[in-house]
């Protein structure tokens, strides 16, 4: 018997069925267009990270080549962790696959948070990119910084979810303020000091270097000088190991021991494939590689 097309009971099964069919549809778009979601998202990464180094890049790193520079560069082989006393260790995932805003609380670095840290090699330089976080005036910040062994930016990038257009925006939308970091130095005396975000002719909030705010967005200028100052501490120990203020090798059994408290390194060891980087060439290492 057929339905009555006017009656109730057929609206309901027609509504009903067409649900369905309409949720079916939906999910096996989203699913298929899942894969492509991903490889997009990972490219944006790759891309704001290796924006961290572009100045001393020979090409314009953008979202259509950012695969291909990660690869030349070996990137995925140059990632790694670190942790609060500098050293690298290992993680239950892909650092490139951890989110930022699960490292922090309340603009600071958790204390058993694992730190991403992506190794750069540019010509004969080497530079560490660190991931930042915080919060901006009105959501979320972040960004990458690139920094060589002693402490000399070589560029970062910077992004955010909800920062006025034309104001604080420009964090990420005027490269000029990105580039102001470029060659700050992170130190002062040997202490470190980050770089501060403050208005013309003002001191540095942390006592070292300084860029200029951005014009009519203080308040995003100095979440900005928090961010990279809280976001950096995480990974102090780290980079004073790289000036030979800590641990000399930072994996790999035999790549122990600390510059300045007798042998740097244990033997050759720090020549091996285990080991993160051989700073037992550094000059004060009594025992260094040639």
């Amino acid at each position: 018997m057929a339905l009555n097309r006017n009656s109730n009971v057929y609206t309901v099964i027609y509504a009903t069925v067409l649900t369905v069919l309409v949720a079916v549809l939906l999910s096996a778009a989203a699913l298929g267009l899942k894969d492509q979601q991903k490889k997009n998202t990972d490219n944006e990464k790759k891309q704001q990270i290796l924006m961290a180094v572009q100045s001393k890049l020979d090409e314009t790193v953008t979202f259509e080549n950012a695969g291909d520079v990660w690869s030349k560069l070996n990137m995925d082989e140059n990632t790694y962790y670190v942790n609060h006393e500098g050293e690298i260790v290992d993680g239950e995932v892909n650092p490139f696959e951890v989110s930022a805003k699960t490292l922090f609380s309340q603009g600071m670095v958790k204390e058993d948070a694992l730190l991403p840290l992506y190794r750069a090699e540019v010509g004969e330089n080497t530079y560490y990119i660190m991931t930042m976080y915080g919060a901006g005036l009105w959501g979320p910040i972040w960004g990458y910084i690139a920094v060589d062994a002693e402490g000399n930016v070589a560029g970062c990038s910077f992004d955010h979810d909800s920062e006025t257009a034309g104001l604080g925006a420009k964090i990420k939308d005027d490269p000029a303020f990105a580039a102001s970091f470029i060659g700050k130095n992170i130190y002062t005396d040997g202490e470190f000091t980050s770089v501060s975000v403050v208005k013309a002719g003002k001191a540095a909030t942390y006592g070292g270097e300084k860029v200029d705010a951005i014009t009519g967005a203080t308040k995003t200028s100095d979440c900005v000088s928090v961010m990279v100052y809280e976001s950096l501490k995480g990974y102090v120990p780290f980079l004073k190991s790289l000036k030979g203020e800590g641990s000399c090798c930072q994996k790999g059994e035999g790549c122990c021991g600390k510059c300045g408290e007798g042998s740097c390194c244990q033997a050759d060891s720090c020549m091996m494939d285990s080991c993160m980087m051989d700073s037992c060439k550094m000059a004060e290492c009594p025992n260094k590689a040639e």
